[in-house]
């Protein structure tokens, strides 16, 4: 599901009421330059039992550091982003997030 203006601004709200370092947790530095996915994420639960992907997911926001390019993950119903669709993940530049 690609993010549209309002998806954005409800990560952005809600990661300025949340205690989240700008610090990147592998590089070591403080930097505003974490960049916003362009869209959710889904991962798929693993089924032992079947050895397989099983149809339960669970959407995600990420956050990737400017800098080395680490992923934060945040779970999009958490943060209040409703899955609307599913399309395919999205390769275009990751903008930056003022936060």
């Amino acid at each position: 599901m690609d993010f549209d203006d309002d998806d954005k601004r409800v990560f952005l709200d809600w990661l300025a009421t949340q205690d989240v370092s700008q610090r990147c947790e592998s590089c070591n530095t403080q930097t505003t330059r974490w960049r916003m996915g362009q869209n959710i994420i889904q991962f798929a639960a693993f089924e032992p039992t079947t050895k397989g992907v099983s149809g339960r997911t669970m959407p995600m926001a990420y956050l990737v550091c400017g800098k080395c390019g680490h992923v934060r993950l945040y779970s999009s119903r958490k943060i209040g982003i409703p899955v609307k669709r599913q399309s395919g993940l999205s390769s275009d530049a990751l903008p930056d997030v003022i936060w």
